[in-house]
């Protein structure tokens, strides 16, 4: 099979509360970005909607629940070092319910950013602009 032809589809969320946003720091064995800070997402399996992942993303990773009103915020793409292309597609979400218990198996720390914060933590650059467009 030709895997230069095939792709990741992978959709991020930008969840806010109380004037803050949740960011994950990834742990130092993944493929990609090891040991950067990010926001909760991956890739979409099976059959499974945009929507679903999100949901199913944000409850694996974080323990949180997501609202239903999920809005579409760009998209970006980056090949990993595996070499897949990864097509990410980007949503601003709505908390629902719960409290941060994260998957230690992916990442090491979480924190409740706010904007202002932005500089003092090592994100992924496309999240770090992404970020920035959303203080605009």
């Amino acid at each position: 099979m030709d895997t230069s032809k095939l792709h990741i589809v992978a959709a991020t969320g930008f969840l806010k509360k109380d004037g803050k946003f949740l960011i994950l720091k990834r742990g130092e064995k993944e493929i990609a970005y090891p040991g950067k800070w990010t926001v909760p997402g991956g890739k979409v399996e099976g059959s499974d909607s945009i929507k679903e992942t999100l949901k199913k993303e944000f409850l694996e990773e974080a323990g949180l629940a997501i609202k239903n009103n999920i809005e579409f915020f760009g998209e970006s793409e980056f090949t990993r070092p595996d070499g897949f292309h990864v097509i990410v597609l980007k949503f601003i979400c709505e908390y629902e319910s719960g409290k941060v218990k994260i998957d230690k198996n992916d990442f090491t720390d979480y924190v409740w950013m706010s904007l202002d914060e932005l500089e003092n933590y090592d994100l992924i650059e496309g999240v770090k602009n992404d970020f920035k467009l959303i203080k605009i």
